[in-house]
């Protein structure tokens, strides 16, 4: 607290001293940066400053305004930070996003295969279902064919 009341005392000398509004608000802006911590417990208590209320103005407005300025400094860093960090590992989630998809299609292939070689014996069991009833129907048609000469020739069983 006792700090604070030298940062204002060194302000109205300043301003006493006829030095221009600028100056005096730059080298408050100084100390106030160089001992952020003080000044933030004696803002706290407020109540047992000695100083004219246009100082107690004065001095917050200016603390309220360094921590906006560096917050926004701070605001603009971490957002570049994250968009450098967004686009430096873009290619790495490209890439884990290309394996994801891989194994899902390498999956998809298996499944078809299977289909494929299981479609493939069910043709050849067709395929040869097919044969015996055509070798069948041509055991058929010999017999038929020997029965009908048997019968023009007048052999009979």
């Amino acid at each position: 607290m006792l700090y604070l009341m030298e940062v204002m005392q060194f302000f109205l000398g300043l301003r006493h001293r006829g030095l221009r509004p600028v100056e005096t608000v730059s080298t408050v802006s100084r100390i106030c940066a160089e001992n952020w911590g003080s000044i933030n417990l004696v803002i706290a208590s407020e109540k047992s400053l000695a100083c004219s209320s246009a100082t107690k103005v004065v001095v917050l407005t200016w603390l309220e305004l360094s921590k906006t300025s560096v917050s926004l400094h701070l605001n603009i860093f971490w957002t570049t930070l994250m968009w450098i960090i967004a686009i430096v590992s873009l290619p790495g989630r490209f890439l884990a996003a290309l394996r994801r998809e891989r194994k899902e299609l390498q999956k998809q292939f298996q499944a078809a295969l299977k289909e494929h070689k299981m479609m493939e014996l069910m043709l050849d069991e067709l395929e040869m279902i097919h044969e015996e009833a055509t070798n069948k129907i041509a055991l058929l048609e010999s017999e038929d064919c020997s029965l009908k000469t048997d019968q023009k020739h007048g052999v009979v069983e």
